[in-house]
């Protein structure tokens, strides 16, 4: 009782774009709308996470913790370092964002460990850290 030939099959959806990819569309659209903003930080995250209010972190106390955080990035193999680090003053401490460099071919899931990882290790040496955010980002030759 079938009234015609069956329906074409569906096309297959296009592949989406890995998540890096996609959070570097989103920077480059916001610096093409807003030309005045200097620095995005953007980070994929399951949860909201709050934003606090500070200033950058003075130069003493600043260049104390971006010792300490140097140390830390470089006791972990995986990473190539970090291209970019933002240390901020809260009334109770610090604010850290910092952009750490790994193989292009690394998988997001071990991306996010190693970032989980580092930010965990941050926070316990460096207590005074607050608020830590590590983005990792494909090393890639210029």
């Amino acid at each position: 009782m079938g009234g015609g030939p069956p329906p074409p099959p569906r096309a297959p959806a296009p592949p989406r774009p890995p998540p890096h990819d996609r959070v570097s569309r989103l920077e480059l659209a916001i610096r093409d709308e807003l030309p005045q903003v200097r620095d995005i930080h953007s980070h994929i995250e399951p949860i909201a996470a709050p934003v606090a209010p500070g200033s950058e972190a003075g130069q003493d106390d600043g260049e104390r913790v971006r010792a300490q955080i140097d140390a830390a990035v470089r006791e972990c193999s995986e990473l190539g370092g970090y291209n970019r680090l933002h240390v901020r003053s809260l009334p109770d401490g610090y604010d850290v964002v910092i952009h750490c460099l790994a193989d292009p071919d690394m998988p997001v899931g071990d991306a996010h460990h190693l970032a989980d990882d580092l930010e965990k290790r941050l926070q316990t040496q460096i207590p005074e850290i607050r608020r830590v955010l590590v983005h990792v980002e494909p090393e890639v030759e210029d």
